[in-house]
């Protein structure tokens, strides 16, 4: 006899159409960034609304934007600046140059900069702007009015600090687009602050 589903039941979850594309989004990104099905660190995908929760979010704001943390610069810069102190100041002690050494040292603090630089300054798919307000969520130029928008979710890849973030944006034709949100930093975490912002501002859309 086959388990008969009882939608009052505390047990039932009904899966929405939407939630099942979310999961496939999850599965093509996976296939993208070739994770192994054995791995044990699997990135994860959550709607916006689950990440918020259930408390209430008030804000005064009649638009947020979010632009990449000049925190993030200000510590790199500041690691970049202790690099070259102790390079230096390694060759004041030094009565004999070790000229190999000193090289490779160079050679690493520089290929360092260049990735800074392409990360905060180059990079197009890391540097952009996010706007958040009653029309929809705007990135950059292009702007996503809500009537477009399905769903909006955190695909996490787990590592260090919370692990790398994206914004995935669902439009109602089940096409999506994403964002890194690598450059981007609140103390509570960009996942939770941005998903509290969109809850905010997002009319109430329909489950499908």
């Amino acid at each position: 006899m086959g388990v008969v589903r009882n939608p009052k039941s505390p047990l039932y979850k009904m899966v929405t159409k939407t939630e099942i594309r979310l999961q496939e989004i999850l599965n093509e990104e996976d296939l993208r960034a070739k994770v192994s099905k054995y791995s044990l660190n699997k990135p994860a995908i959550k709607s916006t609304s689950s990440i918020a929760g259930s408390k209430n979010f008030t804000t005064d704001k009649t638009l947020k934007v979010f632009r990449k943390s000049k925190l993030i610069i200000f510590f790199v810069l500041i690691l970049i600046g202790m690099m070259l102190f102790a390079v230096f100041f390694s060759l004041l002690k030094q009565k004999e140059i070790n000229q190999g050494g000193l090289a490779v040292g160079l050679i690493c603090i520089f290929i360092f900069i260049l990735n800074f630089l392409r990360q905060f300054f180059y990079d197009d798919n890391l540097n952009f702007t996010i706007y958040i307000d009653n029309e929809g969520i705007q990135i950059d130029e292009t702007l996503f009015n809500w009537n477009q928008i399905k769903e909006t979710a955190i695909l996490n890849y787990p590592g260090k600090g919370g692990g790398t973030n994206k914004l995935i944006i669902l439009l109602q034709d089940d096409t999506y687009w994403k964002y890194d949100l690598t450059n981007f930093y609140s103390f509570e975490g960009i996942a939770k602050t941005i998903s509290n912002y969109i809850e905010f501002f997002k009319p109430k859309l329909p489950t499908t």
